[in-house]
């Protein structure tokens, strides 16, 4: 529960915020989450594919 709170606590705040890749014409691609920054670089993490943008060409491995 004591983690819940925290991540509850750093959206609040705004130090976690929710991210989302689109293209244009192809929609949302990938999300993910920012975690932090470095002087203005925002670090992302958490990055997923999602399932509508997995037989993209860009996104096909």
């Amino acid at each position: 529960m004591a983690a819940l709170e925290e991540e509850a606590t750093r959206v609040a705040d705004g130090r976690r915020i929710s991210v989302l890749a689109e293209a244009p014409g192809e929609g949302a691609l990938a999300s993910g989450w920012r975690c932090g920054w470095v002087d203005d670089v925002a670090e992302i993490a958490g990055v997923a594919t999602l399932p509508s943008a997995g037989s993209a060409g860009s996104a096909r491995r």
